[in-house]
């Protein structure tokens, strides 16, 4: 289970999308505001393709990402939408993630 602070409210309405948690270990999430995303694309650090995701739902605001077999490292994240797109670093660990989006 997650949770999130009530602060990022205004983080979310001055950017398009959060990530959390990052660093993850199996799974992150993306909350998004009223932007419709047509893509996501996750990249290792060499452009090698490694995730990609086309069929959102455009009336979900919450999106789930499940990775549990990816190795542990760095990696960029890119969500497309409308005609721009934004990108990410984005970090699996795999040896447990702490930060304030994870309930102890």
């Amino acid at each position: 289970l997650y949770f999130v602070d009530y602060s990022t409210i205004e983080e979310l309405s001055m950017n398009e999308f959060l990530i959390f948690p990052n660093p993850f270990a199996e799974r992150f999430n993306i909350i998004k505001n009223n932007q419709a995303l047509n893509s996501i694309i996750i990249s290792d650090v060499s452009g090698k393709l490694i995730y990609q995701r086309d069929d959102i739902d455009e009336n979900n605001l919450f999106i789930s990402v499940d990775l549990p077999n990816l190795a542990s490292g760095t990696y960029i994240l890119s969500l497309y939408y409308d005609q721009s797109f934004k990108s990410y670093r984005l970090i699996k660990n795999i040896n447990g993630c702490k930060n304030k989006y994870q309930l102890r």
